[in-house]
């Protein structure tokens, strides 16, 4: 994994190995300070000790038995612990889970878009609560166990936790207070075309999508997210070409051209001021 400016986390996530699962464990004091945004979900358990940090813009507290639900494209990080943590991580390839949804995805998709303060208040329902409890419980055990089918075992019991989230979701209003969200709802037009696309969405036409001034489309993102508009937005396209690179479908000059760079060069000097590497010195470091 290379740590710079943003993170970017190679898991090698693909329509055959869709997630991944591991514990992480920190003894002691601890403080990561950057930021992380990428396009996979993240399911972050915290099992043991207690933890702060970032999530959509927000700050916030973990203690053991807590957990969260990350969106694609989401920045999250800054992590501190004065005491030390343990917690187990699961990732998830959104692509394959939303086609693997007969049903609902839409809804799914309605609550990753929420405001972190509302999802993470959605999450303490006892019936998701309990539904969580019982997926950490089958992936530790299947993860025990050999055999050709265990990470398809595995599979079926993450997606059977998203189905029991959609089932606790079916007929609720996802903003029912009227104070939660409101701000970052007024923003979701904006998202939901800058993730429908991989050209460079402007901070103007941004703004048209949600039907507001440039000024105020700007104060209410930099309010939500932290940074700017358009910095969220070159940070989506590099780690989107970050991960098509690692996919190796595509040359550096096609890359550039799929995600709205104007020629090669820039997207090389793009990547670098980003991340602190070269996009040629990151495929090479992350081949298989």
């Amino acid at each position: 994994r290379i740590l710079m400016n943003c993170m970017i986390y190679n898991w090698r996530l693909s329509p055959v190995e869709p997630f991944a699962w591991e514990t992480q464990r920190y003894a002691g004091p601890a403080q990561f300070p950057l930021l992380d945004m990428h396009k996979s979900i993240h399911l972050v358990t915290l099992s043991d000790g207690e933890l702060s940090g970032n999530i959509g813009g927000g700050g916030f507290e973990f203690h053991a038995g807590d957990f969260s639900l990350t969106s694609p494209w989401e920045i999250h990080g800054a992590i501190s612990s004065r005491k030390g943590f343990e917690l187990l991580l699961l990732t998830v390839n959104p692509d394959v889970l939303f086609s693997s949804l007969l049903y609902g995805r839409e809804r799914l998709l309605e609550f990753f878009l929420m405001k972190p303060e509302a999802r993470m208040k959605l999450l303490l329902r006892q019936e998701i609560s309990r539904s969580h409890a019982v997926l950490c419980r089958k992936l530790e055990q299947l993860q025990k166990k050999s055999g050709p089918y265990m990470k398809s075992k595995q599979w079926l019991a993450i997606e059977g936790f998203f189905v029991n989230l959609l089932e606790c979701l079916d007929g609720r209003g996802l903003n029912a207070e009227p104070n939660i969200g409101a701000v970052y709802n007024k923003l979701q037009p904006a998202l939901r075309k800058l993730f429908l696309s991989t050209e460079q969405l402007t901070l103007r036409d941004a703004a048209g999508e949600c039907c507001l001034s440039i000024d105020y489309f700007s104060h209410l993102f930099k309010q939500c997210f932290g940074i700017s508009f358009a910095a969220y937005e070159l940070n989506y396209r590099l780690n989107q070409a970050a991960d098509c690179m690692l996919k190796k479908r595509h040359s550096l000059k096609e890359v550039a051209r799929i995600y709205g760079f104007s020629d090669k060069s820039h997207f090389c000097r793009s990547f670098k001021k980003n991340f602190g590497i070269t996009p040629g010195r990151f495929s090479r470091e992350n081949a298989v």
